[in-house]
């Protein structure tokens, strides 16, 4: 784990991964990877120029297969990448699916909400509950039971209620 290697080239590689899905595109870890890459490819290039200029065979062959091997891992990596990069279209393209039908459905409960309040189809948008409801005079028993009847008994009126209202004679029953 303490090799430069090994944190460059497996660990990094997992961590830029998740942070770029926890966070976005990364841009500065984009561009430290692309440095790293740069740095590997010259030195592959030094050390195989130093094997040439000595005229080491198998210096030459060592320092190429090295560059095959780290060219090999990114193809690899790149591959990784491309294969989530089709998981994630093919998500985005079913989360487009379901949100299009769901852009329809609440269209369609839009129009139907509409029609209803423009009284086009149906009768309950044009009665209004609340409307019906008697003003409040001595007795104020069918005024409690209209207002319990249009808030669909969300309102509730006791016997006591009724004769509060009486026993209160209230000088001026209609404000």
């Amino acid at each position: 784990m303490s090799q430069a290697s090994f944190v460059e080239r497996r660990l990094m590689l997992s961590l830029a991964h998740l942070s770029v899905i926890a966070r976005g595109s990364d841009t500065a870890w984009e561009r430290a990877r692309q440095a790293s890459y740069r740095a590997g490819a010259r030195r592959a290039a030094e050390q195989l120029s130093r094997a040439q200029a000595a005229g080491d065979k198998t210096a030459q062959l060592e320092a190429l297969q090295k560059r095959v091997r780290q060219l090999e891992e990114d193809a690899t990596s790149w591959e990784d990448v491309a294969q989530r990069c089709m998981e994630e279209r093919d998500k985005a393209r079913d989360d487009a699916a379901t949100a299009e039908a769901l852009r329809q459905d609440r269209d369609y409960w839009k129009n139907e909400y509409l029609d209803l309040s423009k009284g086009g189809s149906g009768q309950a948008a044009t009665f209004d509950a609340w409307s019906e409801i008697p003003p409040l005079g001595s007795d104020a028993v069918p005024t409690f039971e209209a207002l319990a009847k249009a808030s669909e008994e969300h309102i509730v009126f006791t016997a006591r209620a009724a004769r509060a209202w009486k026993d209160s004679r209230y000088p001026s029953p209609r404000r």
